[in-house]
């Protein structure tokens, strides 16, 4: 249980803030579905050009954690953290006072450099608090992101319908931006947590009776010359492709099916994002008894299906079924890539956890962009939703196979 390691007041609070920065993330990135008919309109954008927004705020994602992760185990989480918030928030201020889209391209990287770059840093800074807990804690961020992903777009749904209908996504951004200055200001007065040097030589010299550790890279150059390392790097940069490119496209193709289905169309990203928050609940207790891998393999295959079945619902309430059963599916999958990840690469985990996010975020700047210009083309919808089961099966091909080839060794079940 968590509570049987002694962890001061001020290290419980930072990990409290940690959780907080996990879940306006996971609400700011939900929102973004519900967000970007809203930005369409404004800036006169097709899906095509919607999906070239969404892309440039997650092109930023793919420099924010590249540059963070190693950063934070050199420099510091908490540096990190602070940087990165001051950059997130002026990406969201930017965004909110944009008027023309190439203001809005200028402000989306900054928004998601920040905000990719301060997820990255807290959950390395988290799990260094309770390095004995680190794939609970890891599993715990998630849980987090995934709440704030369920409440997110449902008060943006909500703050949209408003009197002020015209204009009030703006006011969304800005809202935004007050909850991270909030966040800023705890982290930065807040004291407690070792330094990342500390936490990275403590990491080494606990693991250093596993052969399956010992060697294990301490920078982002030595990660990227492991095979297993790009390997989960390939399974997250296409099961985050999948993932996103769904819950993020999901309202504009139920409008698609059914224009006039607006509850379901403005519900369906809280929706998915439940289902994610019980599949990472889930995951908790199955983290301690089975193999990440092939678990995350497992539930990227049946998420794939759920997703495939969305495109064959004849109803509402079947549409509604899919939509919680992909997020239950894939609830679990980035956790078990974050525990893998975790337990092969103790003594450099801002870099691995930067890595697999910089590798996500590459799926989510490209996969659903494709979906976009795919459902925009005379080939529509159907076959550019197909692009999401086809990437959750990569992703779980990946996995299995990467577990296949180290079964032999001998690898404990959790970290």
């Amino acid at each position: 249980m968590l509570h049987s390691e002694p962890v001061s007041g001020q290290s419980k609070l930072l990990i409290i803030c940690c959780l907080a920065v996990n879940a306006v993330y996971g609400a700011y990135l939900a929102s973004i579905g519900v967000l970007l008919p809203q930005l369409g309109a404004a800036f006169k954008l097709n899906t095509a050009g919607q999906g070239q927004l969404m892309s440039a705020g997650f092109a930023g994602c793919v420099v924010g954690v590249l540059v963070s992760g190693p950063l934070s185990d050199k420099a510091g989480r908490r540096v990190v953290v602070l940087g990165c918030g001051v950059i997130f928030c002026a990406g969201l201020t930017g965004l909110g006072l944009a008027h023309s889209l190439t203001a809005a391209l200028l402000c989306a990287p900054l928004a998601g450099a920040g905000s990719a770059g301060m997820q990255a840093a807290s959950g390395a800074f988290s799990a260094d608090l309770l390095p004995r807990f680190k794939a609970q804690i890891l599993n715990l961020c998630q849980v987090a992101f995934a709440a704030g992903a369920v409440i997110g777009p449902l008060c943006a749904a909500h703050y949209i319908n408003g009197a002020l209908a015209a204009s009030s996504w703006r006011g969304v951004y800005l809202t935004f931006a007050a909850a991270i200055t909030v966040l800023f200001v705890l982290f930065a007065v807040l004291r407690g947590g070792a330094s990342a040097a500390h936490s990275a030589s403590t990491n080494r010299s606990h693991n250093a009776s596993s052969p399956a550790t010992a060697a294990s890279p301490s920078t982002l150059q030595g990660l990227l010359i492991s095979p297993a390392f790009l390997a989960l790097c390939t399974a997250q940069l296409f099961y985050a492709g999948a993932e996103v490119g769904y819950f993020e496209w999901m309202p504009t193709y139920i409008r698609y099916r059914a224009p006039h289905a607006g509850t379901l169309a403005t519900g369906c990203v809280s929706l998915f994002w439940f289902g994610m928050t019980l599949g990472r609940m889930i995951m908790a207790p199955l983290l301690m008894r089975f193999r990440p891998l092939p678990l995350g393999s497992l539930l990227a295959i049946c998420g794939g299906a759920a997703a495939l079945a969305t495109l064959a619902a004849d109803s509402g309430r079947a549409l509604g079924t899919c939509i919680l059963l992909v997020g239950l599916f894939f609830g679990g999958v980035y956790s078990s890539i974050l525990v893998e990840s975790g337990f092969r690469f103790p003594g450099a985990l801002g870099a691995a956890i930067g890595g697999i996010a910089a590798a996500s975020s590459c799926g989510t700047s490209t996969i659903p962009w494709a979906v976009g210009a795919v459902a925009a083309s005379p080939a529509g919808w159907h076959a550019g939703l197909m692009l999401i089961p086809i990437s959750a099966a990569i992703s779980a091909a990946v996995l299995l196979a990467l577990h296949l080839h180290g079964r032999n060794h001998s690898l404990p079940t959790r970290l």
